[in-house]
């Protein structure tokens, strides 16, 4: 689970799983988040499935994207290796509507990259290495030049109980973890992200303050 953050204030919460599979691999993100807008705050809820074979080559995704503007999904279905099918519905279309994009080979969703480079192995400082990458919202493609930045060990909460005094959950387990720290360009903003060596996302920062820390859910 991750905490959202803008600047010190709390906006809500992710959780990323990654399962294996028999034939492949499956990564499920789910974001419930008060995205700080001018005036008032809009709630946006989302749910990515993402099925990847054991190449971590994608075979298909569906998002679900709810908030005040009203539910849309997408149900994307990767043909020939090179034509993504995608079906939408929702946001007040009267009926579906399919839409075709061509993919470079070995594009992902955002979620995955993290997994991808830890699938990697041997990721040192210094290393840099590129990756074209599907946002499942808006369908666009970009590329996300990776660079890996340092390498440390982060002690990170993994567990929480309720404090007698105050009411409060407080960590009660410290995990250490080695750690790499990953920078890229994601919709033009330069990320800072670190990432255990199983590939799960510890934290993850933009310059304007946005920000995602991993923790209990309770926390």
């Amino acid at each position: 689970f991750y905490a959202l953050q803008a600047g010190d204030a709390q906006v809500g919460f992710r959780s990323v799983s990654t399962d294996t599979l028999a034939n492949g691999i499956r990564v499920t993100s789910r974001s419930d988040a008060d995205v700080p807008v001018p005036v008032v705050p809009r709630r946006v809820l989302s749910t990515t499935e993402a099925l990847y074979d054991r190449g971590l080559r994608l075979v298909g995704f569906t998002t679900s994207v709810s908030g005040e503007a009203g539910q849309q999904s997408l149900v994307g279905t990767v043909q020939d290796d090179s034509v993504l099918s995608v079906v939408i519905t929702g946001r007040g279309q009267p009926r579906p509507d399919t839409v075709e994009l061509r993919i470079p080979a070995g594009v992902l969703l955002p979620d995955a990259v993290p997994v991808w480079l830890a699938s990697r192995g041997g990721l040192r400082a210094g290393m840099t290495t590129s990756v074209p990458v599907l946002d499942p919202v808006e369908l666009t493609l970009s590329v996300w030049d990776v660079r890996i930045a340092a390498e440390s060990s982060i002690v990170v909460a993994d567990s929480a109980v309720i404090d007698s005094a105050s009411g409060r959950w407080i960590p009660s387990g410290l995990d250490t973890l080695r750690a790499l720290r990953a920078d890229w360009m994601e919709y033009g903003m330069p990320v800072r992200a670190w990432i255990d060596i199983g590939g799960a996302v510890i934290s993850k920062e933009t310059p304007l303050g946005l920000a995602e820390r991993r923790g209990p859910y309770e926390i």
